[in-house]
């Protein structure tokens, strides 16, 4: 490729990428405003965390949250294990010698099928739990949820380096 080429590509590269850039910033700066009850918290990495859910309701619900959680742990326990076992599965299939495209995507399609699963009933008991909440109670526990604990020791003083000599 000539060396010109490569230069008009990369320039033209440079200005579709500004323009997404700028096109952010400017519906950021212009676009609506979203109500404050419409603003979700910074995810956690992990995703939804039933457990910090139940934690941030009030002492009655949270034992009623409790029982409804433990009549279905088994049920969970099952998927989470189809859900490990498929991704192990999956796993092997990609990296198989000799490689097997169709057995790889098998793997992947049962693998994601286990996960949905997991997914629709661990949100079938969040919607039961949540359904005889409060619209406060359920925003706080939907927050906690969904919310970056804070980082361990974030109030300390960073210690220098130990010196090696």
């Amino acid at each position: 490729m000539p060396r010109i080429n490569l230069w008009i590509i990369l320039l033209l590269v440079s200005v579709l990428l500004n323009g997404v850039l700028l096109g952010g910033s400017a519906r950021s700066w212009f676009g609506p405003e979203r109500p404050a009850a419409m603003e979700m918290p910074e995810p956690r990495r992990g995703g939804f965390q039933l457990r910090a859910f139940v934690e941030a309701l009030p002492e009655d619900q949270r034992r009623e949250a409790r029982a409804r959680a433990e009549a279905s742990r088994a049920e969970l326990r099952g998927l989470v294990r189809e859900t490990v076992m498929t991704r192990r599965a999956a796993a092997q299939a990609l990296l198989a010698d000799p490689y097997d495209p169709e057995a790889a995507a098998e793997a992947l399609e049962q693998a994601r099928q286990a996960r949905a699963a997991l997914e629709r009933a661990t949100e079938g008991r969040i919607l039961e739990i949540a359904d005889e909440l409060d619209p406060d109670v359920r925003q706080a526990a939907f927050e906690a949820a969904m919310t970056l604990p804070p980082r361990r020791g974030s109030g300390r003083e960073r210690r220098p380096p130990a010196q090696g000599g």
